[in-house]
This record gives C-alpha cells, sequence and structure tokens, in this order.
C-alpha cells in the first residue's frame, strides 16, 4: 500500500498568460483582493504577439515597483521544427469531419516550464519527487468555466480566484 502524499508546505503560484483575465487576477493578488501567491509565472511559448510581450513588460514593472515578482520562463520556441509539432492544427478526420492534431503545446510549453521554475525555487534536484502542494491559480471567468479542470497530479491544486473568490 502506498504512502498517502503529505506536504511539507504550500508554494503558490500565478499562471500568468498577459490577457484580460489573468492580468485582472494579478492585480487583484498585488492590490490584496485575493490571497498573494509567491509568484506569478509567465511561460513564454515564442510566439506571443508583441503587444502581448509589450504588456507583460508593462505588468512586470508595475508588480515590481509593488514588490511582487512576475517571472518569465520558456521551454523553448514553437515556431520552431520541433515545436511545431506540438501545436495543435487543423486536420481532416478519415471520415472528412473537421478534427485536431493531438495538443501538446500547454503541457510543454507552459506546464512544464512553469513547474520547473517552481521546483527550481524550491531547490529540488532533477528527477526528486515532489514534497510540496503546488497551487496552481488560473484566470479563467465565467465565460470560459468550461476549461476549467483539476490538476491529475496529487502534488497540485489547481484553482480559479476569479470565480472562486471574486465571483
Amino acid at each position: 500500500m502506498t504512502k498517502p502524499f503529505e506536504p511539507i508546505g504550500t508554494f503558490s503560484v500565478l499562471s500568468y498568460g498577459g490577457g484580460v483575465q489573468s492580468t485582472a487576477l494579478l492585480i487583484a493578488a498585488v492590490l490584496g483582493k485575493i490571497p498573494r501567491p509567491d509568484v506569478a509565472i509567465f511561460a513564454d511559448t515564442g510566439w506571443e504577439p508583441k503587444q502581448v510581450i509589450s504588456w507583460i513588460q508593462v505588468m512586470t514593472q508595475w508588480a515590481k515597483e509593488r514588490d511582487f515578482e512576475v517571472c518569465t520562463v520558456s521551454y523553448a520556441n514553437i515556431r520552431s521544427p520541433r515545436g511545431a509539432a506540438h501545436m495543435p492544427l487543423q486536420i481532416l478526420n478519415p471520415d472528412g469531419s473537421p478534427g485536431k492534431t493531438m495538443r501538446q503545446c500547454t503541457t510543454d510549453y507552459k506546464l512544464v516550464p512553469i513547474r520547473r521554475e517552481v521546483r527550481r525555487r524550491l531547490g529540488y534536484r532533477p528527477y526528486q519527487k515532489w514534497r510540496h502542494q503546488l497551487e496552481t491559480r488560473l484566470g479563467i471567468s465565467l465565460d470560459e468555466a468550461h476549461r476549467m479542470k483539476p490538476s491529475d497530479k496529487v502534488w497540485e491544486t489547481v484553482r480559479w480566484p476569479l470565480i472562486e473568490d471574486l465571483h
């Protein structure tokens, strides 16, 4: 029988994408409208519009002036030949109906780099088992509630503060 997961602490991260919802979430956290996470992390896919990158820079500076860190991480450029294989592309299924290829970009270009940064901050060695509870906060609003999915990891709790805390 496996031993149940007993975390030694919790690390909270705001997954920051630079859009309206995650910016609202960042502002609410920095201004104390919701509990402040340990850090906000922007995972750059290498294919973000220039306006998004400029906005990330503005908000990173804004947060820094209020003693809060927005960190940028990257796995690789999704526009590279390797990255293109992970993008969700429109296809035709064998029966002629529209479909999409398997989508791995969120995992490879968002989740993995964010988790790698959290592990680095917590001092984990490569392949070391998680000992902390990771609380990931996502900027999803009611109109996107269909995107709310819990983590499949026992050591991660996903929260949606725009819905749960700010209604």
